[in-house]
């Protein structure tokens, strides 16, 4: 077999699992690893507040208050690109379900609407969550596999394959 195939299984996608992957990818990327986005627009609220007290002109005002609108506008251009993207594209499966392939130098994926393989190397991050994996291929993009059908031997596999890039999500 090539690549030494190991484990193979099926998955069925929901579109509550989806959204709140989603969810998690809009969290950690525009609000938790842009810490220093919010604290400047905290500040841009506060220097709106100090322009209005000391009676400045009213552009001033507006435009520190438009630049503590910032991180938040950010964050849900963020969330609706990303949620729109992937329901399209569980929306385009003909059944939200495919069959899954962990070889020793890929993961195989297929269903309906396509395959294709995924080597180990591309990924980038992978991020554990409750009920399903984020497979990063870069740092805006990811996949979901949902684990209710991968037999607890794949996923000790699976960990023990990609410890290095596995984290808590």
């Amino acid at each position: 077999m090539p690549g030494g195939r190991r484990h193979r299984f099926e998955v069925l996608y929901t579109e509550s699992m989806l959204r709140d992957a989603v969810r998690a990818y809009v969290f950690r990327r525009f609000v938790v690893e842009q810490k220093r986005l919010w604290l400047l627009c905290g500040l841009m609220i506060v220097l709106a507040f100090y322009f209005a007290w000391k009676g400045q002109p009213p552009w001033t005002i507006a435009l520190a208050a438009s630049g503590a609108i910032m991180a938040p506008a950010i964050a849900a251009l963020g969330w609706w690109v990303h949620l729109s993207n992937t329901l399209e594209a569980l929306r385009r499966m003909p059944a939200p379900r495919a069959s899954i392939g962990f070889r020793d130098d890929a993961m195989e994926l297929s269903s309906e609407a396509g395959k294709g393989e995924l080597p180990w190397s591309s990924l980038t991050e992978i991020w554990e969550r409750p009920g399903y994996w984020m497979f990063f291929t870069g740092r805006n993009r990811f996949n979901v596999l949902p684990m209710a059908n991968v037999p607890e031997e794949a996923r000790a596999w699976f960990r023990g394959r990609n410890r290095a890039i596995l984290k808590k999500a």
